[in-house]
Formats: structure tokens, C-alpha cells, sequence
């Protein structure tokens, strides 16, 4: 039996992992920031850790620690912290013999960097993308208005601002770092999430859906799956430029003049459970892209709308 170490068990994709997990028959070691008696999740693991913050000096010892004494295989980080933390010491994991189940590490670095994916996918691809640059590279006293303002290296829509004309415009950068915050023109429209799964051989499958209804942080709690070939190979060619392995989450926006490349968020989006409702294993594809198997081949969702709700349980 495969044993594999699932970190942030508390997080909105964690449910559906743990689940596929247990379900092929992994042993499953979670831990989290929080107890277990606060996590219905640990009712869903073999054996349970607490965790220090990502950021914390000791978190990697403990990530050291609990891989050498429950013999784990495979480390599988769901959160944007823990892929930046762990992503540069997949060569001490696999020292331990982890295998770390995320993209490579330049993949990672230009994921986790707006600008540098922005300016990477311009020069590799044709890809319909939003104008992209530095608040420092504004003239001063333009207000290039309607914008949005975010931080180079931002997630889960932390540090957002959108400047709808120059009053706001003049309020936010008066507190924002230049160098580390990036100016995009606002184009509305409805935020598109594809889970897209690329394996070592090139194979991608993409599940794309609208986002009806989401949390502030960009999780989706109500969704229309539906099915869109011009976007399904805007995602493969994206896929390939960046060169994904295993499954992550691109963002649209689906705008009355078409669909902007948003982002890459490269690890399981809040809302997988959505694509396996839509008939794909997301999970037990992504494991194989890192256990040397081939991913299954494109499933054609259907358009239906899905929702989620919350249950109670005792710990």
C-alpha cells in the first residue's frame, strides 16, 4: 500500500482528494494548521498531525519528520503557501524518497509570478491575454482607470483592488508597493475555471466551468459546467507552454468581447469536486501523472448546474 502525506486537510479541495485517495486505497496521512477535533476531514485520514505555519522555521523538520516515521511515498501540498514553500525541496524530499506531486520547479516559479507568466505566455503562445505591468512602470499622474490592482505574487484574491475611477485610483497607490504590484485594465465578465490535467507524455484533459456563485477568496460554490472546444485548446496550448504535470486550475474571464487568459493557480482548485461530478477523477489522474501512469482520456461534460452545501459532523 502507497502512503501519501496530504497537507492543509482543512482546505476546500481536500475533501474530494482525501476521498479519491482512500477510494483507490492509499494510506493517507493529513495534517493541518488547526486540530483534529476542528476538521471533519481527519475523520478521512489513517493517522493525523498538527502542523506549524508553512512559515514557520520548524515547518519543514516537521514535514521531515512525519514523511521518515509514517514511511511516506508521495507529498501532496493543497495550499499556494505550502507549493511556495515545498516546491524548492523536491531534491531533499526525494533524498527521504517523497515524491513531491505538483509541477516542476520552474513551472512553479512562473505560476507564482504574474508578471513573468504574463510576459512568458506572450512570447511562447497566442493567447488572448489581459495588459499586464508594474505600478512603477505607470507614468506619474496617469490614471489608467478602470483597473485592477494586485500583488505580482497574490492568491485567493488577497490584495485585490479595483479602481473604478481616478479617486480610488489616487487612494491605493498611495499604499501600495510599486515594484511588487501589477495594473491591469477591469474587463467584466464571468470568471471561467478550467481543472486542466497534462501528464509527462503530453496528454491534457480539461474541465472547464462557470462560476456562478464563489467565496470572496475565488472558491466556487455554485457552477454551470459546460463544454467549449476554442477554450479547451487555449487551455492545452497553455498547458503545454508552461509546462504543467499533474492537475491545476486556469482562470478566464468570459467577457462580450471573449474569453482573457486570468490565471494559473497551480495546484487543485477549491471547486475539483465540481469536475469529478462532471465525470472525471481529477485526483486519481493527477497521482498518476507522479506514480508513472497516463492520465484517462477527455471526458465531454455535460451542462448542468452544480452546487455545494455543508454537513455537520462529531470529531
Amino acid at each position: 500500500m502507497k502512503t501519501i502525506l496530504v497537507t492543509a486537510i482543512g482546505s476546500f479541495s481536500a475533501d474530494i482528494a482525501l476521498r479519491s485517495l482512500r477510494d483507490a486505497g492509499w494510506r493517507v496521512i493529513g495534517c493541518d494548521i488547526y486540530p483534529r477535533q476542528w476538521l471533519a476531514n481527519s475523520l478521512l485520514t489513517d493517522r493525523f498531525y498538527q502542523a506549524p505555519l508553512c512559515a514557520d522555521p520548524d515547518y519543514l523538520p516537521f514535514i521531515r519528520r512525519v514523511c521518515e516515521s509514517e514511511g511516506v511515498q508521495f507529498l501532496l501540498p493543497l495550499t499556494d503557501l505550502e507549493v511556495d514553500v515545498l516546491s524548492p525541496c523536491r531534491q531533499q524530499l526525494l533524498e527521504l524518497g517523497v515524491t513531491l506531486c505538483i509541477s516542476g520547479e520552474a513551472t512553479i516559479a512562473l505560476c507564482r509570478d504574474k508578471l513573468t507568466c504574463f510576459e512568458h505566455l506572450r512570447a511562447t503562445t497566442g493567447l488572448p491575454l489581459i495588459p499586464t505591468r508594474r505600478l512603477a512602470d505607470v507614468v506619474p499622474g496617469e490614471a489608467p482607470v478602470p483597473c485592477v490592482l494586485k500583488p505580482r505574487d497574490g492568491r485567493s484574491s488577497q490584495g485585490l483592488h479595483k479602481a473604478p475611477d481616478a479617486r480610488h485610483w489616487d487612494f491605493f497607490i498611495q499604499e501600495l508597493d510599486p515594484d511588487r504590484t501589477l495594473v491591469q485594465p477591469m474587463i467584466e465578465g464571468r470568471i471561467v475555471t478550467v481543472d486542466v490535467v497534462r501528464d509527462a507524455a503530453g496528454h491534457c484533459v480539461c474541465m472547464p466551468r462557470r462560476e456562478l456563485q464563489r467565496t470572496l477568496n475565488g472558491a466556487g460554490l455554485t457552477v454551470e459546467t459546460f463544454w467549449d472546444e476554442p477554450l479547451v485548446q487555449m487551455c492545452r496550448e497553455a498547458a503545454q507552454a508552461l509546462s504543467i504535470t499533474g492537475c491545476v486550475n486556469f482562470e478566464w474571464i468570459d467577457s462580450p468581447q471573449g474569453y482573457y487568459f486570468l490565471e494559473c493557480n497551480p495546484r487543485f482548485s477549491g471547486g475539483l469536486a465540481f469536475s469529478h461530478m462532471a465525470g472525471y477523477a481529477c485526483v486519481n489522474n493527477h497521482m498518476a501523472c507522479f506514480t508513472g501512469g497516463e492520465i484517462e482520456p477527455q471526458v465531454i461534460p455535460q451542462q448542468r448546474v452544480l452546487t455545494r452545501k455543508y454537513h455537520e459532523y462529531s470529531v
